[in-house]
């Protein structure tokens, strides 16, 4: 932080500067209780500002972080979460097609074994 600076100067000195930034974006924090501790949950914005001398800076989200009691994270995006399931629902689809096939392989092979000539005994 700059000495002598007045939160407006220091705010106009921001508006002003391009690069990366960090903001936090929500806060919630639980006080400890007799049944429990305390929690903490911090959501942090990464985001790029570029300056513009003519306009408004341009801000453009990054990433998002998220602290959970004391614990930092990186919130996947959107594509990782989606790519994901779908690989999961694709193997559990497979799993479910072999369950399928090993079941009518048994049965076939019941009916397989009714339907055999069987030698009478007299």
């Amino acid at each position: 932080m700059q000495r002598g600076l007045t939160a407006e100067d220091m705010e106009d000195m921001v508006v002003r500067m391009s690069g990366v930034e960090y903001v936090l974006h929500h806060a919630h924090e639980v006080p400890p209780s007799a049944d429990s501790t305390a929690h903490s949950l911090y959501v942090i914005l990464k985001q790029v500002r570029t300056y513009r001398p003519s306009s408004t800076p341009q801000l453009t989200p990054d990433r998002y972080y998220y602290v959970l009691d004391g614990v930092a994270y990186e919130v996947p995006s959107v594509h990782a979460v989606l790519s994901e399931r779908l690989m999961r629902l694709g193997w559990l689809l497979n799993s479910a097609f072999e369950g399928l096939a090993a079941a009518a392989s048994a049965e076939q092979k019941a009916n397989e074994g009714e339907g055999a000539l069987q030698p009478h005994v007299k």
